[in-house]
């Protein structure tokens, strides 16, 4: 699958047969676990579910979608698990609380967007003085932009309180200089 970018919510749809609401999934960086061995039932830090239940099923069973978020650029593996292999089955989804129920290897997802390695505070600067803040990732684009805000303000990214201050970037002109 193709098309995430990391910090924005993400459809992953699936296709397949007899899909249902028990169906459920994990979505691991390919550097951890594979599909049903230890650790593969919980998605990897960097990713949130809107909720474990597919948002959607199609009417005759054969796709159903997660919104997913993803925070961290890189490549990552869907494990699936079924939630009840009777079908009809009156099953409350308990069958999905094992590593090795998400055995299977549903998808592989590629989110570009912002590395892991980036850094996370940045040395003081004084007021008025120019400074050069570097960013590695994949597939960044020249339309990408970063926020200025004041440390004290931000509760986490993507909250109000993360707007652009303008009074920090009073002067700042055009956006990358370049793609590393």
């Amino acid at each position: 699958l193709t098309g995430a970018r990391a910090g924005v919510a993400y459809r992953l749809s699936l296709s397949g047969r007899a899909l249902n609401r028990l169906n459920r999934i994990a979505v691991l960086d390919v550097t951890g676990p594979l599909c049903g061995m230890n650790g593969s039932q919980k998605s990897s830090t960097a990713v949130t579910l809107l909720t474990p239940d597919p948002l959607y099923i199609s009417s005759d069973g054969s796709s159903q979608g997660w919104q997913v978020t993803v925070m961290v650029a890189g490549d990552y593996r869907v494990c699936w698990c079924a939630g009840s292999s009777v079908p009809g089955s009156s099953s409350s989804g308990d069958e999905c609380s094992d590593d090795k129920d998400f055995q299977m290897t549903a998808s592989s997802l590629r989110v570009d967007g912002l590395s892991e390695n980036r850094p996370r505070d940045f040395a003081e600067q004084i007021v008025g003085n120019p400074f050069e803040v570097k960013l590695s990732g994949q597939s960044l684009f020249t339309s990408d932009r970063l926020a200025v805000v004041r440390r004290a303000r931000v509760t986490g990214c993507g909250h109000q309180d993360t707007l652009q201050d303008e009074s920090l970037t009073s002067g700042m002109a055009g956006g990358p200089k370049g793609l590393y």
